[in-house]
């Protein structure tokens, strides 16, 4: 199975910088250990993706993809989120930091 990793779908940094922080969601480590206390001893690797937010070739498809992912934005975020952007050109191009999974698999017991 896979599972989020990190416990955010978008950069929490870029989540931050607008004031929308989000608590992390639950993470693969919940999975281990449930898998754990029942005996079984999982595999785990990592599957790291870039960005939902990577990609994007104008500024005004970045703001849709946040918009899309955290709701409107006003114009104060807007304006934060547009010194973000231009301020590292190749960080913008990546949206921010990946995504991360966790691939998880275990043999279940005979």
């Amino acid at each position: 199975m896979t599972q989020l990793a990190g416990g955010h779908f978008i950069d929490p940094t870029i989540a931050s910088l607008l004031g929308r922080e989000q608590p992390a969601l639950p993470d693969y480590i919940y999975t281990l250990n449930l898998l754990h206390r029942r005996g079984i001893h999982p595999h785990l690797d990592y599957i790291e993706i870039p960005s939902r937010l990577a990609g994007c070739a104008t500024f005004e498809e970045f703001v849709d993809r946040v918009v899309w992912s955290l709701g409107p934005l006003d114009d104060a975020q807007r304006d934060a989120l547009a010194v973000w952007y231009r301020a590292d050109p190749e960080r913008a191009r990546q949206g921010g930091a990946p995504m991360r999974w966790a691939f998880i698999g275990w043999t279940v017991p005979s």
